[in-house]
């Protein structure tokens, strides 16, 4: 997707950039909830209980970004997640385009095992992505909702990486887009840069988790002031001279 946008965008504003950085848009989504469309209208009226019904709606009426408020990308990962129990759509669907060999049947199916599955996981079907996924320092108490993220047949360009937390009902962040930097090559260079926790490993620091906050959960980049020293002063909290002894 991300070679897609820049091979016919020639030019690109910084603005820009860090939209297509911290884009949670799913690779062909469309496909998918296309399908699924389909295959719900044939489907028998017996197999759609009143939560699957609900699932479906928020699945394909799901504009197809994984941000932290949206109960849409939840719905849609749950029932995609049972269609990608079968290993062999799995192996069929390196790219994330919809396998035609998948019954209609089966993803009607894996519609009402999905939203059986998320009713018993969360007791509700309006779960945001944001109470799911979540970034902050392994341990801590504070966490915080993030967007994006890479799963089997699903990808965006904000590839974070999750791992499962003791409760098994939510994931912190932890891999794949991590240190974020931005660079735009003028002269002097200028960049910017995205941390996932902070700079300080000490927690009574006001800096311990700080971007997580701040920065990586909204999903936005801060300027390193890289050769501008001026502005770089602007931003000093303290400053410490070290002083070696003659001899």
């Amino acid at each position: 997707m991300v070679r897609q946008v820049l091979d016919v965008n020639g030019r690109m504003t910084v603005p820009e950039a860090i939209d297509l950085a911290m884009c949670p848009q799913v690779y062909n989504a469309e496909l998918w909830q296309a399908r699924l469309a389909y295959a719900w209208a044939k489907a028998d009226a017996k197999v759609k209980d009143d939560d699957a019904a609900k699932l479906y709606e928020l699945a394909v009426r799901w504009n197809r970004r994984l941000d932290p408020d949206s109960v849409g990308a939840v719905a849609y990962k749950f029932w995609k997640d049972q269609v990608w129990k079968d290993h062999e759509i799995l192996t069929a669907d390196n790219k994330g385009e919809t396998p035609p060999e998948v019954p209609t049947e089966k993803l009607v199916q894996d519609v009402v095992d999905g939203a059986a599955a998320l009713k018993k996981q969360w007791e509700r079907l309006d779960v945001k992505y944001g109470e799911i996924y979540r970034v902050g320092r392994e341990g801590s108490q504070r966490t915080w909702p993030v967007g994006g993220g890479s799963f089997e047949g699903m990808a965006t360009p904000r590839a974070v990486g999750f791992k499962e937390r003791p409760d098994h009902t939510t994931f912190l962040s932890w891999a794949g887009q991590t240190s974020t930097q931005l660079v735009q090559r003028t002269n002097p260079p200028r960049s910017w840069t995205l941390l996932p926790l902070g700079e300080s490993d000490h927690p009574d620091s006001k800096h311990f988790d700080d971007q997580a906050e701040k920065l990586f959960s909204p999903g936005k980049l801060k300027p390193t002031y890289f050769l501008n020293k001026e502005e770089l002063l602007k931003h000093v909290e303290s400053k410490t001279v070290l002083h070696r002894p003659l001899k």
